[in-house]
């Protein structure tokens, strides 16, 4: 018994966190649950799943923001609500083959082969001509372009900020989630996904528009883990300031909300009935004979 305790704690560590995963047959998933005016238009469909195609989990728990991210795309797609899987795509791509090519850029500078840095440029100005003759493509070939020539894509130094920061993997999900969320944002109105491009009303739209009917509490965790990123990056001069700064959804709306509520008609008969002193605990209001 010992034996068989020992190699599933190896196996399943305590610590371990399986929020929106699922192991099937040895292979992780990631996991969403269908709210219930989505369900009918994905053929009733309760939880939705997407294969990690792996078998570690540390893995899995590596790869499952970006799946989450395309999952609760689809649903919200269900009812014409897209909140861009597709601009998702067209905001990643361009920002990783331009991160390529500055690489192979410096690297050649480096080295001292500027004619090499030269043809590497040439051919970066091709891909764009590329990009920019495909689907949305004026939007695609200037990311590229852009962070080609120098230009901080957002997600550039994303891994090493959690690395440094230490820290917990159910809060390095929360902040990846929180990237991808505005990468995701940024591509649907066509706004290059680069630090500089994030201006303060960029990101009080985004609060705005991207974060509508969210619970502000995890809203608020959003923004707040976006505002803890630019503060990192502004630290080592990759960002001008934080966009961020003074942006939050207040919580105190909602709880109002909820204490002011309309009175039901059992509670005005009970009110209007005697004359003796009443309080209704919810509303946290007394009322006393009149």
């Amino acid at each position: 018994m010992d034996f068989i305790g020992g190699l599933l704690k190896g196996l399943f560590p305590l610590e371990r966190d399986l929020t929106n995963l699922e192991l099937r047959q040895g292979i992780w998933f990631a996991r969403v649950t269908v709210p219930l005016k989505h369900r009918q238009a994905l053929g009733g469909k309760q939880k939705l799943f997407r294969s990690l195609k792996t078998h570690s989990l540390r893995k899995a728990k590596e790869d499952r923001a970006d799946a989450i991210v395309a999952l609760k795309a689809k649903i919200k797609e269900s009812l014409g609500q897209s909140v861009g899987a597709k601009s998702f795509a067209f905001g990643l791509e361009p920002l990783r083959v331009g991160q390529e090519f500055r690489k192979r850029t410096e690297e050649a500078v480096s080295e001292d082969d500027y004619a090499k840095a030269a043809a590497i440029s040439i051919e970066a100005m091709d891909r764009e001509e590329e990009f920019s003759a495909g689907p949305n493509g004026r939007f695609v070939g200037q990311t590229m372009w852009q962070v080609a020539v120098g230009a901080i894509a957002i997600n550039e130094h994303l891994e090493r900020w959690l690395k440094e920061m230490a820290f917990k993997e159910r809060t390095k999900a929360d902040r990846r989630m929180a990237i991808r969320e505005l990468l995701a944002w940024l591509a649907g109105k066509n706004i290059v996904g680069t630090v500089a491009e994030v201006d303060s009303k960029i990101a009080g739209d985004f609060r705005l528009q991207a974060l509508e009917g969210m619970h502000p509490r995890t809203a608020n965790k959003r923004l707040e883990s976006l505002r803890g990123y630019w503060k990192w990056l502004e630290g080592l001069g990759l960002a001008p300031d934080n966009p961020w700064i003074g942006k939050s959804i207040s919580e105190r709306a909602v709880k109002d909300e909820a204490l002011e509520r309309p009175f039901s008609d059992d509670e005005f008969i009970r009110l209007f009935a005697g004359g003796s002193t009443w309080q209704i605990g919810l509303t946290r209001k007394k009322w006393r004979d009149f």
